[in-house]
């Protein structure tokens, strides 16, 4: 998978589902809004439950008007112990998209902070996260494991509204599995173009893939941005049957709170190996000029009961990739 997917993809639509200084130590938040780590007004987290813990991240400067901005801070969490994530909640000013939490066996100083480059998100495994003020939990016994000695590294994006220069923050409360809980491992499956383009005016395309391996699906979204106008999604099985998943006028609202299939994990859906997908996207880009991935999107996303310990993947263009 191109890098700057890495970078991209989850972080629009990942679902589910104190530290002492500003990126790190656990404990909670203040609703108050007088934590001294709180540097921006409107940020007001709750505070992270007995289960938890919460990050309060750096803020960011200078963000320019229509700008979109991934930020990566490497936290100071590092873990002693296999974490089994429940689910998160995100906090962010004005501008914030999602906070989403990865991490990494390769520790960068805490604090340190920068907008995410390629060579970053190499490094870095995607867990979980989500929009702001969304409470993403998963369902059941499902939950992500962090393993041990991992260092956890979160991603906070900005999308500047306004027509001036804009300060923003993010914070993120992480809620886990009490250990010695038994639990069931969750990850995600995508089907995506991580090349997309987007020319101005009416514009149309049409994802094709193949499923290369037996999926068992518990939740499932469609995602664009704000210049898509309509999406659908199919799924073809080996007998040739469609059914449509999705068959949707888009909504700018759907960018951060997309309509979703979720399913009981015990009536989940299966794609199974041969199966096919389909995604098609239009949209009518009246930006004044192309937009990229990142800038645009068109994809299936679904959570998947992963009892083998496959992993999150991606079907990009129609091959098989991890993230």
């Amino acid at each position: 998978m191109p890098t700057h997917m890495r970078k991209l993809i989850i972080l629009a639509v990942a679902v589910g589902t104190t530290l002492a200084s500003g990126c790190g130590s656990s404990g909670g938040g203040s609703s108050s809004g007088k934590d001294p780590r709180i540097e921006v007004a409107g940020l007001d987290p709750t505070p992270a439950g007995e289960n938890g813990f919460q990050l309060i991240l750096p803020k960011v400067t200078d963000l320019a008007p229509g700008g979109s901005f991934e930020y990566c801070t490497w936290t100071d969490k590092i873990l002693d112990q296999d974490l089994n994530v429940k689910g998160t909640q995100a906090f962010q000013t004005q501008g914030g998209h999602h906070v989403v939490i990865f991490y990494t066996t390769k520790p960068k100083p805490a604090g340190t902070t920068r907008l995410c480059t390629d060579d970053d998100m190499t490094s870095v495994r995607f867990g979980i996260g989500g929009e702001s003020k969304t409470y993403n939990e998963l369902p059941a016994d499902l939950a992500v494991t962090i393993p041990k000695g991992a260092q956890i590294v979160a991603q906070h994006h900005y999308i500047n509204p306004t027509s001036a220069p804009l300060t923003a923050q993010s914070a993120i409360n992480v809620t886990f599995v009490p250990p010695g809980q038994a639990i069931r491992q969750s990850s995600s499956v995508v089907v995506v173009d991580s090349n997309l383009r987007v020319p101005a005016g009416k514009a149309a395309v049409d994802l094709h893939c193949t499923i290369n391996r037996d999926y068992t699906v518990w939740m499932m979204l469609p995602h664009m941005h704000k210049y898509g106008s309509y999406i659908s999604v199919d799924h073809t099985d080996g007998a040739g049957q469609t059914t449509r998943l999705f068959d949707l006028k888009w909504d700018p609202e759907y960018e951060f709170h997309a309509p979703r299939i979720i399913k009981p994990v015990e009536q989940a859906m299966t794609l199974k190996a041969g199966d096919k997908m389909q995604v098609h996207c239009e949209w009518n880009n009246d930006s004044g000029g192309e937009l990229s991935f990142g800038q645009e999107m068109c994809l299936a996303f679904g959570q998947t009961l992963d009892n083998n310990g496959i992993g999150n993947v991606a079907c990009d263009a129609g091959q098989w990739t991890t993230f």
